[in-house]
């Protein structure tokens, strides 16, 4: 039987804190396992959080701002 990869996420999750949010995916990429998936789940930031995650190669979920719900 052959083996099957186990592949991992990370999550990020953001709101309005794009002063942060380069540092955050940088330091989360230098710790995270080589076979680690970095996901950006944006709860309706304004801002380029889209060039962001793109520069860095991170998916990016965007979604309306649900507050505190969400």
């Amino acid at each position: 039987m052959a083996a099957t990869k186990i592949t991992r996420g990370i999550a990020i999750l953001h709101y309005n804190r794009l002063e942060h949010l380069a540092e955050i995916i940088q330091a989360v990429q230098e710790t995270a396992p080589s076979d680690a998936r970095v996901v950006v789940c944006d709860d309706g930031s304004d801002g380029p959080v889209a060039d962001v995650c793109k520069d860095r190669g991170v998916l990016l979920i965007k979604g309306p701002n649900l507050g505190v719900s969400a």
